[in-house]
């Protein structure tokens, strides 16, 4: 066997990752990587379907193996930012994004760090990354929300809601979460946003009950309430899936507020 049966095996496992067969797709990548065992795509690509499976600590390690033998590679590095950030990892996660965009300007992740920044209580830096993804993605809808809640963070009430009404009419459709913007512009109150996460589908009605619990205790906090603003961030803590912006949100307000 040689180099073209690397490349068969390759190109097997990747077919196999885009039907989310992320098994068979490893023990493609497997067979490539013992033909070819100094090339960073492959490697790339099976620490992703590690990734994809959740397996966080085997996808770093492919990464790294990857980057050992090309220190800028992009999409390595942009992977590995993704599990950084999903291990809660932020400074890791950032040191990557940034190294990534350095490596490929094409690779410039604003929207990613803009959350990430967020997470790190560095609003003034996270409100410059939203700021310059939404000079391209103007309907972003949860930029436009998080956009918001680091403008008010920074002290800009008035000109964090003066934008966020005028982002709102960029928004192609009228859907969730629609109705948590026009909580924060108090077009409807915390109730009537409750009401309006309610969802035939249990799994859409939890997702959108966390992230509401999260931008209530956020308008809490605001209001300097944070003994009522604690319940709703812990409630968007524990069921809001660990992918969520509002789970990661919730946490790391949690952690500023001593909790």
């Amino acid at each position: 066997m040689g180099l073209s049966d690397s490349d068969s095996f390759y190109r097997r496992g990747l077919t196999y990752f885009e039907k989310n067969d992320y098994s068979r797709a490893i023990q493609d990548f497997d067979e490539a990587i013992k033909l070819n065992p100094d090339n960073a795509a492959i490697l790339q690509s099976r620490g992703w379907a590690y990734e994809s499976k959740n397996d966080y600590d085997q996808a770093i390690r492919d990464y790294d193996r990857a980057l050992s033998l090309q220190s800028s590679y992009g999409p390595a590095l942009i992977r590995r930012a993704k599990v950084y950030e999903a291990k809660r990892q932020y400074e890791q996660a950032l040191a990557d994004y940034e190294a990534a965009t350095q490596a490929d300007p094409k690779l410039a992740s604003e929207r990613a760090k803009g959350f990430v920044f967020f997470y790190l209580g560095r609003m003034t830096q996270s409100a410059e990354m939203f700021e310059k993804h939404m000079k391209f993605n103007p309907d972003d809808a949860w930029v436009i929300l998080f956009r918001y809640l680091v403008e008010a963070k920074i002290g800009n009430s008035l000109a964090a809601a003066r934008d966020l009404e005028v982002d709102a009419t960029k928004l192609k459709e009228r859907r969730w979460p629609a109705p948590i913007i026009d909580f924060h512009l108090g077009k409807i109150d915390e109730k009537a946003m409750f009401a309006a996460a309610n969802d035939s589908d249990p799994k859409m009605k939890n997702e959108k009950t966390c992230a509401a619990n999260f931008h209530a205790g956020e308008s809490r906090l605001f209001r300097a309430q944070v003994t009522a603003a604690i319940p709703l961030l812990r409630a968007a803590e524990k069921d809001c899936p660990s992918h969520f912006y509002e789970s990661h949100g919730a946490s790391t307000e949690l952690k500023r507020l001593g909790q």
